[in-house]
């Protein structure tokens, strides 16, 4: 009886555990890689964390025998030495570094980034037939803790189990300032809330109150700051590929306005200063010598131009209205065009280069360009006579005179 009683001792003991073994037997050797981000932007440390979070996470679903990290590592270091690899996590070295660690199946895991977000896709390969089991791609912002809930949401589609986590405990504080925040959905409350808990029960939501808030803001003002200022704190935003198109086009269309306004300026500065085919500048503010009216010219730049220069006697009678005498064709015969620049061309002729005075100021009765009370200087020196040159008389009338280079005149240039 004794005896009888220890075999069924002695075979329940063994047979629990060959129960125990043979559901590990049953189990596949799993093999978590490392994280391949084909995005370029996460950093190492983070792209190593998470590695060791889904390992984790799958070691609490308890339906596969993971493979240690250690001996990873260990076999690892045997294939660099072969010089095979110089880094485990792309596809080619992957699969034969799963089946030298005699692993029935790998979890391969990329991250790359693409519309504004990033795109974490985990695929389970069975090593024996290199061929991907089963897959799963999630969404994330960027974050820690985002890539946290989507690693989860991964384990749960591919091992069809919830990651087992401990239950943290309620921070009454943290609670209190996560409705508070809810009711009051500003920025700088959510702002202030991820401040004081970067990690609390309300930092995801906090995250995306915070992006979906600015993108909207941005969406009001429509302004290229505003949409550079969105960028400029939400780089990995929702709205962030809508930021940087809508930037693009309001640049766009902002220069299109400003070669507009600028078309528009110069149509009206050539309405307001132009004459026949020639242009002519506003008048010089002071009176100068006839050396500095050339070289006022020559340095000038108005109305989108710097081609200015002095205007000839021909030039400056265009000017000229209300003077049948002394506008172009008229009796007066002084005219660089046609040769006649000496003294007699205005003195042999009697009154023909002067006009009959109003008597007033005149108010730019006699110019076209509204000059009144003031002479004006040309660049037609008197022939044989060096030291005088023509000019025209504003003050009394459309007069035709000469006067000696070294007096001062006002200037309006010509182009």
């Amino acid at each position: 009886m004794k005896k009888i009683v220890v075999f069924f001792l002695v075979l329940a003991v063994f047979g629990t555990n060959f129960t125990l073994f043979a559901e590990d037997d049953e189990k596949q050797k799993l093999a978590v890689m490392e994280f391949e981000d084909q995005s370029g932007q996460l950093s190492k440390k983070m792209l190593s964390s998470a590695t060791e979070y889904i390992r984790g996470a799958f070691v609490s679903t308890n339906k596969y025998v993971v493979i240690a990290k250690e001996r990873q590592e260990k076999e690892m270091i045997k294939e660099m030495k072969k010089e095979s690899y110089k880094a485990c996590n792309d596809k080619n070295c992957q699969i034969p570094l799963g089946q030298a660690l005699s692993a029935d199946t790998i979890l391969r895991t990329t991250i790359t980034f693409f519309g504004g977000s990033y795109t974490i896709t985990s695929e389970l390969i069975d090593l024996e037939k290199e061929a991907t089991i089963i897959g799963a791609t999630q969404k994330f912002n960027g974050s820690e803790q985002m890539l946290m809930e989507a690693l989860d949401k991964i384990v749960l589609q591919i091992a069809g189990k919830k990651v087992q986590k401990e239950k943290p405990v309620q921070n009454s504080q943290d609670h209190e300032a996560c409705e508070y925040a809810k009711q009051d959905a500003t920025v700088s409350t959510w702002k202030q809330y991820l401040d004081e808990f970067p990690n609390g029960e309300c930092s995801t939501e906090a995250a995306e109150a915070i992006d979906k808030l600015a993108c909207s803001h941005a969406e009001k003002t429509n302004s290229i700051e505003g949409w550079e200022f969105y960028l400029k704190h939400q780089s990995k935003g929702k709205c962030s590929f809508k930021a940087k198109a809508e930037i693009k086009k309001l640049k766009k269309e902002k220069k299109e306005k400003e070669r507009q306004a600028v078309a528009a300026k110069a149509a009206a500065y050539l309405k307001e200063h132009k004459i026949g085919t020639l242009i002519w500048s506003d008048r010089s503010s002071n009176e100068m010598n006839l050396n500095a009216a050339k070289q006022y010219c020559a340095n000038l730049s108005e109305g989108g131009y710097s081609d200015w220069r002095l205007p000839n006697i021909d030039e400056l009678r265009t000017t000229i209205k209300n003077c049948s005498k002394t506008e172009p064709g008229g009796q007066c015969k002084v005219s660089e065009k046609n040769r006649c620049l000496a003294k007699w061309c205005k003195d042999n002729f009697k009154d023909s280069c002067e006009c009959k005075f109003r008597g007033d100021n005149n108010g730019g009765y006699y110019s076209k360009l509204g000059d009144d009370n003031v002479v004006i200087w040309s660049s037609s020196i008197l022939s044989h006579e060096g030291s005088e040159a023509w000019r025209v008389d504003f003050r009394y009338g459309g007069h035709v005179q000469y006067n000696y280079t070294s007096s001062e005149f006002y200037v309006r240039c010509v182009r």
